[in-house]
C-alpha cells in the first residue's frame, strides 16, 4: 500500500535538478542491498530512497534521472512514521518550487494550494493503516507483516499486534527503537561446497547482531556467472575476532548454533529474529559445546 506521486516539469526550458536539491538540508539518501539493508549515499540506477536520519522509518522512494528533466516519481509506503509523511509533503512542496510543474497523486492532478489538506488527510489515513494491520494479524488473516525499513526490514507479529492495536504512537516508537541503534543485521554469504550452496553467517565478538529464526536468501537470487536460480538449504556460522582482525577456524551449523546460545544472551527482536551479543568467552564456550 502506497501513495504515488509524479511531478512533471512544464514549459519549453527545463530547470536542471540535482540529488542535493532533492534531499535538501533535512534528508539523506541511499539504496538497499539484496537483504534490504541500508547502503548509504548510493543509488540503484535511477532509483533510491531518501530518509530522515533521526526518524529512519520506511523511507521515501524516488525515481529520478538527471538526464530526464521531464519528471520525478515519489512513493510513500503505508504505514510510515508521521514525521515521514510530513517530510514527503515537504519534498513535494520543495520540488514544486524548483520546477514549474504539475503534481499528480495516485493519478489525480492536485493544486499545490491543496497540499496542506492532503497532508492532513494522509496522516489520518496512515494512522488507520497501523490499526488495520494489527487487526488482520489478530484475526488470523496473516501471521506476520514484514516491513521494509530504512536500515533493514522488521517483522510485526501477534505480540506486536496485541500491544499496538489502537496505539499508533507505540507502533511508531517500536519501529524507531529497532531502527535507530547500531545493530548488525546478519545475512548469509553464499559459497559453493561440494556442488552445494552454503550460506554462512558471521558473528562478531561483542557486537549486537540480529539473526533470523529461519535463515533464507532473497527470492530470485541467481548465480552471478550462469544466471541460474540459486537454492540454499545449508547454513553455517563463522566467528570474527575484531581485535585480531581474523576469522576463527570453527564452523557451526546454523540451527545448532542458535540452540547453543545461552538464554540470557539472546532476546526476541521481532516476530522473525533474535538479538544476540556474545563475548569472546561466550563464543569459545559455544564452540566447545558444539563439539560434545
Amino acid at each position: 500500500m502506497s501513495m504515488d506521486v509524479r511531478i512533471t516539469q512544464k514549459g519549453f526550458f527545463k530547470n536542471y535538478l540535482t540529488i542535493n536539491a532533492i534531499i535538501g538540508s533535512e534528508l539523506c539518501y541511499g539504496k538497499s542491498d539484496p537483504y534490504l539493508r541500508l547502503v548509504p549515499n548510493e543509488r540503484d540506477g535511477d532509483e533510491f530512497f531518501v530518509y530522515l536520519p533521526n526518524y529512519p522509518g520506511r523511507g521515501i522512494y524516488v525515481k529520478f534521472n538527471e538526464k530526464n528533466l521531464k519528471n520525478i516519481d515519489l512513493k510513500l509506503l503505508f504505514p510510515s512514521l508521521t514525521e515521514e509523511v510530513r517530510a514527503f509533503f515537504n519534498l513535494i512542496r520543495r520540488l514544486s518550487q524548483l520546477w514549474k510543474c504539475s503534481i499528480e497523486i495516485d493519478g489525480n492532478v492536485i493544486d499545490p494550494k491543496n497540499l496542506d489538506a492532503k497532508e492532513k488527510d494522509t496522516i489520518a489515513f496512515n494512522t488507520n493503516v497501523f490499526d488495520m494491520l494489527c487487526k488482520e494479524i489478530l484475526d488470523g488473516k496473516m501471521q506476520k507483516w514484514t516491513m521494509p525499513c530504512v536500515c533493514f526490514p522488521i517483522e510485526a507479529g501477534k505480540e506486536e499486534a496485541e500491544k499496538f492495536l489502537g496505539r499508533n504512537d507505540l507502533f511508531q516508537k517500536w519501529i524507531l527503537d529497532l531502527q535507530l541503534p547500531d545493530y548488525y543485521y546478519g545475512a548469509p554469504v553464499l559459497r559453493e561446497s561440494n556442488k552445494t550452496v552454503v550460506g554462512t553467517f558471521v558473528v562478531t565478538f561483542d557486537t549486537e547482531t540480529i539473526l533470523p529464526l529461519v535463515p533464507s536468501i532473497p527470492d530470485g537470487t541467481t548465480d552471478t556467472d550462469t544466471g541460474e536460480p540459486v537454492e540454499c538449504k545449508q547454513y553455517h556460522v563463522n566467528f570474527y575476532n575484531y581485535r585480531r582482525s581474523s576469522m576463527l577456524p570453527d564452523d557451526i551449523e546454523y540451527n545448532k548454533f542458535l540452540g547453543l546460545i545461552p538464554s540470557e544472551k539472546k532476546a526476541r527482536f521481532d516476530e522473525g529474529h533474535i538479538l544476540i551479543k556474545l563475548s569472546e568467552d561466550d563464543i569459545k564456550q559455544i564452540i566447545s559445546n558444539s563439539k560434545k
